[in-house]
């Protein structure tokens, strides 16, 4: 199979470029590690396939809307001051994606 066909077939399957693709799956897997690591962002661009962070921290930001720190900030859950003890609060649902201040 030629590399033209192949990138058709791929893109009719997915809807993406093989490129954009990959670029979203790193994405997806920096997100993860944002979320569940407290490693540097310099270490998780390395971890997804980026040697330049500048690069890496340009191309989170044109699929997030938000620089890596930033995101990560924006996604840790903050604790809800009333309601039930030990209740926490995601500041991003029911907002279309972008974080709300907690009323307090």
């Amino acid at each position: 199979m030629s590399e033209r066909t192949l990138k058709r077939r791929f893109r009719q399957a997915t809807r993406l470029s093989p490129h954009l693709y990959v670029q979203m799956e790193r994405i997806d897997k920096s997100r993860k590690l944002l979320l569940s690591s407290g490693l540097p962002v310099k270490t998780i661009a390395g971890e997804v396939g980026y040697e330049n962070v500048s690069f890496f921290v340009r191309l989170f930001k044109a699929h997030t809307g938000q620089t890596p720190a930033v995101w990560r900030g924006s996604e840790v859950k903050v604790p809800v001051e009333s309601g039930t003890a030990g209740s926490v609060q995601d500041p991003v649902a029911g907002t279309g994606g972008c974080p709300q201040p907690v009323p307090g």
